[in-house]
């Protein structure tokens, strides 16, 4: 199966505006994944989020880390806009 990576970008780039709002299992994944974070004693210089969507786990991510450089890489640019346009509220 191939995957389209230029649909799968437009597809996700018409959501980004409100897609934080509706990514329930993101949200969750996101919140698992944070947790079993708290078990490991690690100290990153650079945490890369592939996937990032619209930024709420690179956000979460910046809390937990402070002062760590977070990369968000995501096949959307609109995603990548919306995840900045939300960082700057914190």
């Amino acid at each position: 199966m191939v995957i389209d990576k230029d649909k799968v970008a437009a597809s996700f780039g018409k959501a980004a505006n409100d897609y934080t709002e509706h990514a329930v299992l993101q949200k969750i994944v996101t919140e698992r994944l944070l947790e079993r974070l708290q078990l490991v004693s690690i100290v990153p210089k650079v945490i890369v989020d592939v996937g990032s969507g619209t930024g709420a786990a690179a956000r979460q991510l910046k809390k937990i880390y402070r002062g760590v450089e977070v990369i968000q890489v995501d096949l959307s640019f609109e995603m990548l806009c919306r995840a900045r346009s939300l960082d700057s509220r914190f």
